[in-house]
């Protein structure tokens, strides 16, 4: 009897160490998704200002702007939409993270590591810092250079 239960948590904690796994290189693929993006508008938004700047004035420059709006539109989106997915990823590592301490303390380890943390970076600390914002303020300075190469 108790090598059955032994058995049924050996194969549970396999299935969460599973799902857990499973869960954090999702989680890894979309900030890689999205860290792709943001470097090709990057790229992109500098050698298209770097060439309307060459450029004469006039239909180049409309052009130009109309590029970079709808190139930093488009970043904006998709940062957006890779950042949710990778928290929804985030947010099943916690809850299996949270199963596991069940039977083995691990949560305390994380709840004091994450205190401890907030106490000595308290400006840039998970709870106040958001990277995802640093990320959609780029591709909105890119559709914003945009913006002013439409209207200068």
């Amino acid at each position: 009897m108790n090598d059955s239960l032994d058995n049924d948590r050996a194969a549970t904690r396999e299935v969460l160490l599973t799902f857990y796994r499973e869960n954090s290189l999702q989680s890894r693929s979309y900030e890689q998704q999205r860290q792709a993006v943001t470097t090709t508008v990057a790229i992109s938004a500098a050698v298209v200002i770097g060439s309307a700047s060459f450029a004469p004035a006039g239909a180049p420059d409309v052009l130009a702007g109309l590029f970079l709006v709808v190139l930093g539109g488009h970043g904006f989106l998709a940062c957006l939409r890779h950042y949710e997915r990778g928290r929804l990823h985030v947010e099943r590592v916690h809850a299996v993270r949270q199963e596991i301490s069940r039977t083995v303390p691990v949560l305390d380890l994380y709840a004091e590591a994450n205190e401890k943390h907030a106490r000595r970076f308290p400006v840039l600390s998970e709870k106040t810092a958001r990277t995802n914002l640093i990320w959609l303020g780029l591709h909105v300075a890119v559709a914003t250079l945009g913006v002013l190469l439409l209207v200068l």
